[in-house]
């Protein structure tokens, strides 16, 4: 379906995409592979068989579970940088976890925010946008990732002029305001 569609690059976020699948058995010592007769079938459609033979390039984030403790601070330069190189060799990006509203949002936010040089609140819009039905709502701790990327990536474009810094940052909302309008908008959920 990956192939149908155009998709040549997948990032993973938090699922572990690079496991072989159950019918699948590999050997360490020549780093090849077979199938397992009686689990299963032929592996067509395992993104660890499309990846190891070639027909799709992956970027498994491991270890980010969507339970607002763990973090994508340190990894969002190199997903963005990742992600550009793919669209600069022309490919077409995944990006997924498990339910598509968290930690796939995230990346996809901020990638946007890079790659557009805009504030976190209209990535947030352009991505909301383009999910039609879908609700995208990072947990808070990533939430408060994407305001720490956004003063990151205006420091950048900034470079060491304060008053360009301060201008990139006009437009941004701080923490205690968006922690409390997403309160505001979750409120009656909370009941």
């Amino acid at each position: 379906m990956l192939h149908a569609l155009g998709i040549t690059h997948v990032v993973s976020v938090g699922e572990c995409a690079l496991v072989p699948p159950s019918n699948i058995a590999t050997d360490d010592s020549s780093g090849g592979y077979h199938l397992v007769a009686g689990r299963g079938p032929g592996g067509h459609g395992s993104l660890w068989m499309e990846e190891r033979e070639g027909r799709i390039k992956v970027l498994d984030i491991k270890g980010v579970c969507d339970d607002g403790i763990d973090s994508l601070q340190h990894q969002l330069a190199p997903i963005c940088e990742w992600m550009e190189r793919a669209r600069s060799e022309g490919g077409k990006i995944l990006v997924h976890c498990r339910v598509g509203v968290s930690r796939s949002a995230t990346v996809t936010i901020a990638y946007v925010m890079k790659h557009l040089a805009i504030p976190l609140v209209d990535a947030y819009l352009i991505v909301r946008s383009r999910r039609l039905n879908v609700l995208i709502q990072p947990n808070m701790r990533l939430l408060y990732n994407l305001c720490g990327w956004e003063v990151e990536l205006a420091r950048e474009r900034a470079e060491a002029d304060v008053g360009a810094l301060r201008c990139e940052l006009a437009h941004s909302l701080n923490w205690p305001y968006l922690a409390r309008e997403v309160h505001r908008l979750n409120e009656k959920y909370l009941h």
